[in-house]
């Protein structure tokens, strides 16, 4: 399972259920869009999912509580929707395959 952070569009997390067959959703849709990066965390923890977001806050959370959750670190900085789906297109897979054996990996773009 992926949660997209509050900040990623609600309509990426659609769109990769539909073009990976990969359960995802927002924070919004699992009522957290108000949440603390905190209480997200320990969510996807719960869980055992991975939390794509571009906030660094996941990283320290991470390194201070372990994993789950994994973390997909998004660093292409603030981009269209469109141009998230070409770069989840080229990378999302790989970033899963990654999370296998690591706890963190960053997509730059």
């Amino acid at each position: 399972m992926i949660i997209l952070d509050a900040h990623l569009s609600p309509s990426l997390a659609v769109w990769i259920n539909e073009s990976f067959n990969i359960p995802c959703f927002s924070a919004s849709y699992l009522n957290l869009k108000e949440s603390s990066d905190l209480n997200i965390f320990f969510f996807a923890k719960k869980q055992n999912a991975i939390v794509i977001t571009k906030d660094s806050d996941f990283l320290i959370l991470n390194k201070r509580f372990g994993s789950p959750p994994k973390v997909t670190w998004l660093t292409c900085g603030n981009t269209s929707v469109n141009k998230m789906k070409e770069i989840f297109e080229m990378h999302l897979m790989y970033a899963i395959q990654t999370l296998e054996n690591e706890s963190i990996i960053e997509i730059s773009k």
